[in-house]
């Protein structure tokens, strides 16, 4: 099965998207004929530490997903791996995503504020790989979201650089209002390439 894994904002914890309604979500797209894939949302007990002192980006790369890879039935496909997050959890997201990008075929942040330097590092993690890997990109933000500046300056960068992406701006601010109202959005994304081009298990082993 692909693998979908869902962030935290900070402050929050691996509870938030299943308040925010994804776990119903999920099920009514796999029964109305969506290609069945696993959701995990992990928890970052340290999500107010520095995000270079947290450690959260070495676990789920060398902790968890090859956890779920022994644990579960997965497509183990870069394609079949999507990752996003909201807030901090999106500014994970583009880390992690962007600098692991053998990993992830899909990645996404929802009202993110990037982290600090992380924009003048973008172009070195652009540059180590190839131009026909780079993933599938989402980022969205609410019109009176306090991180508008922040995320709008990450935007023009993936111009700049040339990184395609789709960036969507919504009425809302930074709160978990603004993020149900899309959350349908968020999983429709996440899963579309899972269903245009459904990967059997039995191919990856």
């Amino acid at each position: 099965y692909p693998i979908l894994i869902l962030l935290h904002g900070q402050g929050y914890n691996d509870d938030q998207w299943d308040r925010l309604g994804a776990d119903e979500i999920a099920d009514d797209l796999i029964n109305s004929g969506c290609h069945p894939f696993i959701m995990v949302m992990p928890w970052e007990e340290f999500n107010l530490v520095d995000p270079w002192q947290s450690g959260f980006d070495d676990a789920i790369i060398d902790e968890l997903v090859p956890w779920l890879d022994e644990n579960f039935t997965t497509c183990r496909k870069r394609e079949c791996r999507a990752l996003g997050g909201i807030s901090r959890g999106g500014a994970w997201s583009i880390r992690i995503g962007l600098m692991h990008w053998e990993y992830f075929g899909s990645i996404a942040a929802h009202s993110f504020p990037p982290f600090k330097n992380d924009i003048y590092l973008l172009p070195d993690w652009l540059r180590v790989f190839p131009s026909n890997q780079r993933p599938r990109i989402y980022v969205d933000i609410g019109t009176y979201d306090r991180y508008l500046k922040a995320a709008n300056e990450f935007q023009m960068a993936f111009v700049t650089y040339r990184l395609p992406y789709e960036w969507h701006f919504f009425e809302g601010i930074h709160d978990e209002a603004y993020w149900s109202a899309h959350v349908d959005d968020y999983l429709e994304w996440y899963v579309k390439p899972w269903n245009d081009q459904p990967h059997r298990v039995d191919e990856e082993q």
